[in-house]
């Protein structure tokens, strides 16, 4: 399907590695350009050589940056508009908190997940608004979890301060319903990205464990961020592989 997004610009969080490199592989793919931001310099380089080989045409801009407070994303935000003249398409991803429970996470620890995953992300959104109302189209996508969906008893940071995410996404995509501009999440299960490997500590993948491809999830992102998508606004999209037994 020709998404009709070609010539569109983009502006990803967490883009140099896992689900947000897969993301920025599959809007490459349609034609957009894709700006990153990532902390580390040579994951950036190493993503932007693996971009560029797709497409020639396409322009592909890092950006090094820290998204795990709201200042941070700001600097961050500040840094990529002095490369680009602005973008249509904001994917919001950023780095999992720790795993624990109730009784074994701090109130400093429920402090630093708000910020890398709620606060920050809310900065961006803050900080693109100007730029995706002025052309009156715009998409906004963040990756969440299903956890959201679903609390897992262990996983109390990332459970909370996406779930704050996800509400402020479907506040927004009230406020914005008549700009053009749509606000949507995409909640992903397990997929085999170096997060789910360091959350299993080395234990390999079994043949009957039913894991995703973050190439795969990438693509559903994309299509989020299509024109045909234009009519889906506040939905929270399950990718899974049908792990969650919930009916919303």
């Amino acid at each position: 399907m020709e998404l009709q997004i070609r010539g569109k610009r983009a502006l990803i969080g967490g883009g140099s590695s896992g689900l947000g490199f897969e993301t920025a592989r599959a809007l490459v793919k349609e034609g957009v350009d894709v700006t990153l931001i990532a902390r580390t310099p040579s994951k950036l380089e190493t993503a932007h050589q693996a971009l560029s080989e797709i497409s020639s045409s396409v322009k592909i801009t890092t950006v090094v940056g820290d998204l795990s407070s709201p200042r941070g994303a700001q600097v961050a935000l500040t840094k990529a508009l002095e490369s680009i003249a602005g973008f249509d398409i904001l994917v919001l991803n950023s780095g999992g908190p720790k795993p624990g429970d109730v009784a074994d996470l701090s109130l400093d620890d429920e402090q630093s997940a708000l910020q890398t995953n709620f606060l920050s992300m809310v900065a961006l959104i803050k900080g693109s608004l100007d730029y995706l109302e002025t052309s009156c189209w715009g998409r906004v996508v963040a990756i969440t979890s299903f956890y959201v969906r679903e609390p897992a008893e262990n996983m109390v940071l990332s459970n909370t301060s996406r779930v704050a995410l996800t509400a402020y996404m479907k506040s927004a995509s009230h406020t914005y319903a008549r700009s053009g501009i749509t606000f949507n999440t995409v909640q992903p299960g397990l997929h085999l990205t170096d997060r789910l490997r360091n959350l299993r500590k080395g234990r390999p993948v079994r043949e009957d464990e039913h894991i995703g491809s973050p190439e795969d999830f990438g693509q559903v992102v994309a299509f989020l961020c299509s024109s045909q998508a234009g009519f889906i606004n506040g939905a929270s999209i399950v990718v899974d592989g049908g792990a969650s037994r919930s009916l919303q």
